[in-house]
Formats: structure tokens, sequence, C-alpha cells
């Protein structure tokens, strides 16, 4: 970045030899399953991470469903109280596949008011290697990594929600390379691989998926705004691609508080911001809390340095909201060919544009 040389990021080179026009013929749940057999079939161990959100959720019932087997199953326990709802979920729903999981090793990572307060406690990250702050103050990543595994280990995370929109008539799917980074070694930590994008066939089924949802669910002139609002990944994207196949009733637990809904709140004359209810969760359990407030002080400090050092390429300017990110290739849903983001928006990508010309060509 201080080279201001450019920055070129591919993020499967598997991609380049689908056309991204044609939907898949196989279901949601074969290509799943098969995506699921094929890990199984090609690494010694396997370590799900759950965390009980949606996505995980589906993960989890495509491998124990169909009778695939897990070595381990990990849930991070990340030690604020009051936004831990869904990592509640997942423990309770765990205890409900007892009978699927007597050969399957359950670990559950339980951070503490201390380990959020060593985590957080240092003045200004050094952005080398993965020492680069968590955009949450909920502690989300995870531990994997800090201990050795053997090469054969495969760790399996539910990422990521596709992101789509339609420009000039056409339909495009665009990458970014902080939701895409899965399928890699790691030195002696393994692999890591991201379900829902790995595997070519899968990402490109809900692709089509979510685009058919889109266009029978909302008004033409309204399509672009739903594909960059913050309903997208908290709601659309999920009911489009299918995360509900085998949980319909996917739920959080009853009495759970969700605090606000709001993108920011006004407290000690700052303003804090949340990329979804599961932050603002963990703000409201901080401000409540002196030793967690001590913990987000020192954590917001570092948000603050984050939000003036990249402020050019973040959502509202903050680290909070979005974190900074490189396109791969923008593939067309309607004919073979892809393109750069610079091919496609010399001007720069731009979404309140794309919105506008969305709602200027109806």
């Amino acid at each position: 970045m201080s080279t201001g040389a450019g920055i070129e990021y591919t993020c499967n080179p598997l991609f380049d030899h689908y056309d991204f026009s044609i939907e898949p013929e196989q279901s949601w749940i074969e290509l799943l399953v098969e995506h699921a057999q094929l890990i199984r079939d090609n690494f010694g161990t396997l370590r799900l991470w759950y965390s009980g959100g949606i996505d995980s959720d589906l993960m989890l019932d495509v491998f124990l469903q169909n009778n695939i087997h897990l070595d381990e199953i990990h849930v991070n326990m990340h030690g604020i109280p009051g936004a831990q709802f869904e990592q509640q979920y997942a423990l309770d729903r765990l205890k409900n596949y007892a009978d699927k999981l007597n050969k399957v090793k359950i670990i559950q990572h339980n951070f503490t008011k201390e380990s959020l307060y060593n985590e957080y406690n240092r003045q200004n990250w050094t952005w080398k290697g993965s020492d680069i702050p968590s955009r949450c103050f909920r502690f989300t990543l995870f531990p994997y990594g800090r201990e050795e595994v053997a090469p054969d280990t495969c760790d399996i995370f539910g990422h990521a929600k596709p992101n789509i929109f339609k420009y000039h008539g056409k339909w495009y799917a665009y990458v970014l390379d902080g939701a895409m980074h899965g399928n890699q070694m790691e030195g002696l930590r393994g692999y890591r691989q991201f379900f829902y994008a790995d595997h070519p066939l899968v990402y490109i089924k809900q692709l089509h998926m979510v685009k058919n949802y889109i266009q029978s669910h909302y008004p033409t002139d309204q399509i672009n705004k739903i594909c960059f609002s913050q309903a997208w990944g908290n709601s659309v994207a999920n009911y489009g691609t299918g995360r509900y196949v085998y949980n319909p009733m996917h739920n959080l637990p009853k009495g759970v508080v969700l605090g606000t809904k709001q993108s920011t709140v006004s407290h000690n004359n700052q303003t804090h911001y949340f990329i979804n209810h599961k932050d603002s969760a963990a703000f409201e359990s901080a401000r409540n809390d002196n030793d967690l407030w001590k913990i987000y002080e020192r954590w917001r400090e570092n948000a603050d340095y984050a939000s003036n050092k990249f402020r050019p390429w973040l959502k509202l300017g903050r680290w909070e909201m979005d974190s900074v990110g490189v396109f791969d290739k923008i593939y067309c849903l309607d004919e073979n060919i892809s393109y750069t983001v610079d091919q496609l928006f010399p001007n720069g990508f731009d979404t309140q544009q794309i919105i506008k010309n969305q709602e200027s060509n109806n």
C-alpha cells in the first residue's frame, strides 16, 4: 500500500474454468453433500467451527444429516454474556444431536474478560501476519492457528454469502478477498475450507438462487438497494440461498434482547458503530459492566486508529462497518464473461452510483 503499486487478488483459480452464467443442474443440497463428502475423503481430520449462526447451522446439518463424519466441532464463546446467544444456541443444538456425536470431540473455547483484555491491551496493532484487529468488539477471531495440527487437518468455516448486483441490465457477482481466502495451506496448521465458496459449483449455484429469489420478491427498481443493504447479509441472502433448508425453525433462544437495531449510537460524547445486532448487544453489555467497558475503550482506540489509517476505503469511514477489500474478477451471470473492477467501473466501484443507474433504467 505504501508503494502505490496495484494489488492483484485471485480468490479461486478454479473459477476461471466455469461459466458463471449457467446454473448447475444439481440441487443445492446435492451440491453441499457432494462437497462435504469430498472434504471428508481428502483429509484425515475435519474440524468444523460452529457458531450457531445460520451459515454454520446449515453446514453442521449437511454433515450430520448425511452421516459424514466430523472429528471435532469447535464452539467459540467470546466472553461477553449478553452477546453470545448464538453460541448458546449452538451448544443446545449439539445436545439435540447427541446420538450422532458419540465419536465427535466437542471443544468449547471460553474467552473471558481477562483473555479479552490481554488480546486488546495493545496500543496500535502491528498489522503484520495475523495480528490484525477484529472489526467486532465481541471477539470473533478464532483461536484457529494458535496451535500446531497435523498437515492433513482441515478447518471448515461457514463462509461466505454471495454478493451480486445488476448493472446496465445484466447481473454480476463480485468477490472480495476478506470473505474468500479459504482453500489454502498454512504452514503446520493444515488447511482451511470456506464451505460455501471453495467449491465452484456450490458458489455458482447460490449466486443463481439468490438472483432468482430477488427477481421474484422485489420490484426491479429496488434490486440494487437490496443488494447493497444491511438487510442483505441479515435476511435476503439467507432466504435466497437455502440456508434454512434443513432447519426452517432456526431461532435464537426465547427472551434474547438484541439491543439496538441502529448502526450507530451516541454515548459519552462519541458515536459508536455496529455492523449487526450482535455487535450492538456486545456494546450494551459493555456499557453496563465497568470491567468490560475498560476493555471496550482499549478496543475502540485501535478501531479509531484503523479507521484513520484506512478511511478512504471504509464504509462510513469506520473500521467497524466494513473491512478493506480487494476485488477479484467480477463475473457476469447472464453471459460467459468476467471483468476486472477497473474494466467495468473505470471511475471506481461506487454502490450509490450503481443504485442510481439501476433506478434511472426503470
